[in-house]
C-alpha cells in the first residue's frame, strides 16, 4: 500500500527532521563521519501554506555547536542545472556571514548535503564529495566548504545485505526512498533505534489528516512541476525542429528547388514557404 506521507517526499523529509533534531544529528553525523553532539535548526519556521507552492525549497539549515553551517536537502528530480545550482547555493551560504572587517578565516565551515532520488554523475559511486582542489597537484585549496551528494538509485545494498553489513548510513539512505507500507516495514525490521523512531514518526504523520493533506498538496505540486518542465522541454524541441526546417527551406529556395518538393522534404505548408 502506498503511503501518503512518505520519507521520499521533501515536505515529509523536512518535517521528520525539524521536529526530531536527534534524528537529524544522527544522519548528519553519519554523513560527515563524525559525532554531532548538538545542532540548532535555523529554518524550521516555514508556514504550511508554503508547502504546496510550485517551486518552493524545503531544505534544512543547521548550525553545529562548533559553528559549522550544514544544509541538508532532498531532491526528487533533476531540472537539468542541479550541479551549477548546488555550487552556487553552497558558495552563497559560505559567504553569507562575511561582513566588512571580518577575517576570512572566521568564515564558518559550510557543508551542503544533497540526497538525490536520481543519478547525477557518471560514476557508479553513490556518494560524491566536492570541494576545491588544485588540478595539477591534487592539493586541497580549502576545506572550509564542500558539497556531499548521495545518489540513492546507486546505493548497492538491499535490506537483506544491510542486515548483515549494519551500514547505518545505508539505513538512512534506504529510509529516504520509502514510498510504501511494505518498504516502511522492511526498514523498521532493521531493528535500529533511530530508524525505528523515524518509522514511528512517519506512521504518526500518516494518521494525521492535516499532515496527509499537506503531503498530498506537495506531491501534486511536484507532479505538476514535472509536467510543466516536460511540456516546456517538448515545446523547445518542437520549436528547434521548426527552425531547422525553416533554414533547410530557405536554403532549398535559394537553389530554385520546386515548392512542392520543398513541401515534401520539410513538412512546411505552401503559405509558410511563400512567406519566406
Amino acid at each position: 500500500m502506498e503511503l501518503v506521507c512518505k520519507p521520499k517526499l521533501d515536505v515529509v523529509f523536512k518535517a521528520i527532521f525539524t521536529e526530531n533534531p536527534d534524528l537529524l544529528a544522527d544522519f548528519v553525523g553519519l554523513a560527515l563521519e563524525t559525532e554531532i553532539e548538538d545542532l540548532q535548526i535555523l529554518n524550521n519556521d516555514i508556514l504550511p501554506e508554503n508547502y504546496n507552492e510550485k517551486f518552493s525549497r524545503l531544505d534544512i539549515l543547521v548550525k553545529t555547536a562548533g559553528g559549522e553551517k550544514i544544509n541538508v536537502e532532498l531532491q526528487n528530480s533533476n531540472k537539468g542545472n542541479f550541479k551549477e545550482r548546488s555550487v552556487f547555493y553552497c558558495s552563497k551560504l559560505y559567504t553569507s556571514d562575511l561582513h566588512s572587517g571580518k577575517d576570512y578565516n572566521e568564515i564558518a565551515k559550510t557543508v551542503c548535503i544533497n540526497i538525490l532520488q536520481f543519478s547525477l554523475f557518471e560514476s557508479e559511486n553513490y556518494r560524491s564529495t566536492v570541494f576545491p582542489i588544485i588540478k595539477e597537484t591534487g592539493e586541497v585549496l580549502t576545506d572550509r566548504w564542500k558539497i556531499i551528494f548521495f545518489e540513492t538509485p546507486k546505493f548497492p545494498e538491499d535490506i537483506e545485505t544491510l542486515k548483515v553489513t549494519k551500514n547505518r548510513l545505508g539505513y538512512w539512505l534506504t529510509f529516504f526512498t520509502v514510498g510504501t507500507e511494505e518498504a516502511l516495514v522492511n526498514v523498521d525490521n532493521l531493528d535500529d533505534k533511530k530508524i525505528k523512531k523515524a518509522v514511528s514518526v512517519v506512521r504518526h504523520m500518516n494518521a494525521d489528516e492535516r499532515m496527509r493533506e499537506i503531503a498530498r498538496n506537495r506531491e501534486d505540486a511536484w507532479l505538476n512541476e514535472r509536467l510543466s518542465l516536460a511540456e516546456a522541454k517538448k515545446e523547445g524541441v518542437e520549436l528547434g525542429e521548426q527552425n531547422t526546417m525553416l533554414r533547410v527551406a530557405k536554403n532549398m529556395l535559394t537553389q530554385n528547388i520546386a515548392i512542392d518538393v520543398i513541401e515534401k522534404v520539410t513538412g512546411l505548408s505552401q503559405n509558410e514557404l511563400l512567406s519566406l
